[in-house]
């Protein structure tokens, strides 16, 4: 599946009303795995698409730290991406990030 669809699936449940938190414990719950990458980042870039070239069991949903939905998960769970120095960062649980 191509980023463009994985991120997708973000903005229809929040467009549905769904709040971030509840976003994210429902993709969680449901096994799936979100990575927050930099946009404008050609390693950043290039790693996501070998991401999703192995991703066989569609475990990954990816959104970039520049855009809406990334800036409310950064918000959401207190990053500051402006004092960090952060190419990607891999949620897996619903509490704590890993960067």
């Amino acid at each position: 599946m191509e980023i463009k669809k994985k991120v997708e699936i973000c903005k229809y449940l929040i467009k549905q009303g769904i709040s971030i938190n509840d976003m994210i414990h429902k993709l969680l719950k449901n096994n799936k795995k979100i990575i927050l990458f930099d946009g404008v980042c050609n390693f950043c870039n290039a790693s996501v698409l070998q991401i999703i070239k192995l991703d066989k069991a569609d475990t990954f949903l990816f959104s970039s730290l520049q855009s809406e939905i990334g800036q409310e998960i950064t918000a959401y769970f207190k990053i500051d991406t402006t004092t960090t120095d952060l190419s990607l960062i891999h949620i897996s649980e619903p509490t704590r990030p890993l960067y």
